[in-house]
């Protein structure tokens, strides 16, 4: 129960260590594993997920069934096997058709394949099954992402309207808030974009992020609405104001990609 509660609220490092203890008390345990292997490879510990779902994929004959299908779950999704993960993911819906977790686990591979309709599908199915449960998920991906997915298949105002619901339960959300920014700067309505771009900031700010990473991230919206122009112009500003070259290569970077990416400047 504490590292579920800290995995939702973005909180891996401490959700791991909760994860880590109950798998001590009982290596069995695959609730606790089916979290952990995600917040080891959201925290960049892609060997630590790796090894981990190993230890479960080498025994699996020892599992039942269903455990035997997460644990296929895993193992194809770290190895990017894109079709084996989704048919996995169908597998155990299959089994349980109430694992909301599972329906967004779909949603997010349909989602990263571009089946934007599919993961639309799934989502709204993960928050129907959250809604017969009294409602209040408080896992903020679970609004993003369908937001995302209604913006990709043109459906703004549900987009609008699942931001709204995931605002409700998680108030001042800087993802929420990012991606409201993103709808906004693609619609071109530049009033509303900048009004969240500088609630985004403000709020990222007063969490204590660094402003470096709040530029960074600044930057991201432009590119996730689309408009690489001014995405380039913004790292390009970043770029140039450091005139004794001591800036952290990321932003180099993103700037090298968006321009390769787009075909400007590309030497």
């Amino acid at each position: 129960s504490k590292g579920m509660d800290k995995f939702y609220a973005q909180d891996f490092q401490t959700a791991s260590y909760f994860f880590n203890r109950a798998l001590e008390l009982d290596p069995d345990f695959m609730g606790a594993a089916f979290f952990q292997i995600p917040c080891l490879e959201i925290m960049g510990m892609l060997s630590e997920a790796r090894e981990l779902t190993n230890f479960y994929y080498d025994n699996i004959d020892l599992y039942p069934s269903g455990q035997q299908i997460v644990i296929q779950y895993w193992k194809n999704y770290l190895e990017k096997n894109h079709q084996e993960t989704i048919k996995y993911a169908k597998l155990r819906l299959e089994e349980d058709p109430m694992d909301r977790i599972m329906w967004y686990a779909l949603g997010i591979n349909y989602y990263r394949g571009h089946m934007y309709q599919e993961a639309r599908k799934a989502f709204e199915k993960a928050l129907e099954i959250d809604k017969s449960w009294g409602g209040g998920w408080d896992w903020v991906w679970i609004y993003a992402h369908t937001g995302a997915a209604y913006h990709e298949t043109g459906q703004h105002d549900k987009e609008d309207k699942i931001y709204d619901l995931g605002l409700g339960i998680l108030p001042e959300n800087p993802e929420i808030i990012a991606q409201q920014a993103i709808c906004s700067l693609s619609m071109d309505d530049s009033l509303a974009a900048n009004n969240y771009i500088a609630k985004y900031r403000s709020i990222r700010e007063a969490e204590g992020m660094d402003e470096y990473w709040i530029n960074f991230y600044t930057g991201l919206l432009y590119v996730g609405a689309k408009k690489f122009n001014k995405a380039i112009d913004f790292y390009q500003d970043i770029v140039g104001q450091d005139s004794q070259g001591n800036q952290d290569p990321w932003f180099k970077w993103q700037l090298g990609y968006q321009l390769i990416n787009n075909g400007v400047n590309v030497e």
